[in-house]
């Protein structure tokens, strides 16, 4: 349930204006002052970290009715433009739903055929098609990993292919590097890493004599149908546009050149007025008086403009163009539904291969593991296997548990911004929301926040 804002308290006395000289007013005049920057950040504080939804307990399994109506608020709340849902139960795909837009401009709306930049998923599925490799012997999980791409000291242990897949091989998560250094003693912990899946890029190339991706193309997704997938960029038909926040958009150049010059335009506007205010604190109060309040003034603009640019959702544009098997995954959810399916009753390798990408390698927090490829949250009862992507614009959430065969597949096309200061906002937060109430299990399938309790 989200907080609502403190009120802000219009009791407190205001400093007096007149029979007093500079630099002589009273302390109260000071305290004033403070409690009402204090309470101006408090309230800016609440609205970008709004409250997690209620956690802990058991939650209720939905009829499909009551989700179809309850993903719709959940997307309202989350401020999400468009997004697509799929709920599995005993293996069977009992409904798919499509909500809202595909492109904020132009109010397309979204369908199940819609393509989403499903980002870090192509990590699970070049898992998988690395584990098929891993059944024909012509690789192991074990064995060493040397590439040139992988920059590994010679008094070192180069990582192994598990170690890889797990995110224990000590990598980073830049992905716009071009070489990468191992730890020198890999698998002692877990360190998310995309480079990872760079290298396994370099693997397959070097094994196959061609591109990464078209290789995971013909391993994994065509056999299964995947007909809509692909890692390169798609045709623009059908294709969802990301939306983020004006901050994110502004600062990393994905926003549209209208959206970039309003939110400059904001900027200058807020800079203006606090100079303005400024020169009144000073010409108020003595120097030692006026300086803290001056600072406290330019936090309380900058946190408006914080607050006003995470609220304020724009289109922007495709993030990068690279076809890389850690971020460039692109698909609908009819498509990522095949796979899921698959994941639950393997078809491309044994249940023996598939197990070993399910088996826990490494304890990450309280309650959240990782296999050869994706999560395993043993936060709630039972256990699920999850992932996520994430790429600016675009978020996206799997979980499955196989026993069952049930799972939600939920795609996005908002959010990668201010979002993951609040359990509220963005694709993301909506997608565990719904994931939640569909499952009837109070998982977590998060790194970044700790696990229910």
């Amino acid at each position: 349930m989200e907080s609502p804002e403190p009120p802000l308290d219009s009791s407190q006395p205001r400093p007096p204006n007149s029979g007093v000289r500079h630099g002589s007013e009273p302390r109260s005049a000071s305290i004033a002052a403070w409690r009402t920057a204090r309470r101006a950040i408090c309230a800016l504080s609440v609205a970008l970290c709004a409250a997690a939804p209620a956690r802990g307990g058991e939650i209720r399994r939905e009829s499909v009715e009551v989700l179809r109506a309850f993903t719709a608020r959940a997307l309202e709340r989350a401020r999400v433009r468009g997004a697509s849902v799929a709920l599995v139960r005993s293996g069977r795909v009992v409904w798919t739903g499509s909500f809202g837009v595909r492109d904020a401009r132009t109010g397309q709306p979204v369908t199940s055929d819609t393509v989403f930049e499903a980002a870090s998923l192509g990590k699970v599925v070049a898992a998988y098609a690395a584990l098929g490799l891993v059944e024909e012997g012509r690789w192991s999980l074990g064995m060493p990993v040397r590439t040139p791409a992988l920059d590994v000291d010679a008094r070192c242990e180069s990582p192994s292919l598990v170690q890889l897949l797990s995110h224990t091989a000590g990598l980073g998560n830049d992905l716009s590097a071009r070489r990468y250094r191992p730890a020198c003693r890999p698998g002692a912990s877990f360190s998310y890493a995309g480079q990872g899946y760079i290298v396994l890029h370099h693997l397959f190339e070097a094994e196959t004599g061609e591109p990464a991706g078209r290789f995971v193309e013909d391993r994994v997704l065509r056999p299964l149908g995947m007909t809509r997938s692909t890692y390169e960029q798609p045709e623009p038909e059908g294709r969802a546009t990301g939306h983020a926040d004006l901050v994110l958009g502004m600062f990393i150049g994905c926003a549209r050149s209208a959206d970039r010059i309003g939110g400059i335009a904001a900027i200058l506007i807020a800079g203006a007025a606090c100079l303005w205010l400024n020169r009144r604190t000073w010409k108020r109060f003595a120097a030692k008086r006026a300086a803290p309040l001056i600072v406290l003034e330019w936090i309380a603009a900058l946190l408006l403009l914080v607050a006003a640019g995470s609220v304020t959702i724009v289109p922007i544009e495709p993030w990068s163009r690279r076809v890389l098997l850690a971020s460039s995954l692109h698909t609908s959810v009819d498509d990522l539904t095949r796979f899921v399916l698959e994941l639950m009753r393997p078809t491309l390798v044994s249940e023996a291969t598939r197990d070993e990408m399910l088996r826990p390698r490494v304890d990450v927090d309280s309650g959240i593991a990782w296999g050869a490829g994706i999560g395993i949250d043993r936060s709630a009862e039972p256990t699920t296997y999850w992932h996520w992507g994430s790429n600016p614009g675009f978020q996206s959430l799997i979980v499955f548990e196989p026993n069952e065969r049930d799972a939600v597949i939920v795609l996005t096309n908002t959010g990668g911004g201010l979002d993951f200061l609040s359990d509220r906002l963005g694709g993301y937060n909506m997608a565990k929301e719904v994931a939640r109430r569909a499952l009837g299990i109070n998982g977590a399938w998060d790194l970044l926040r700790a696990a229910p309790q």
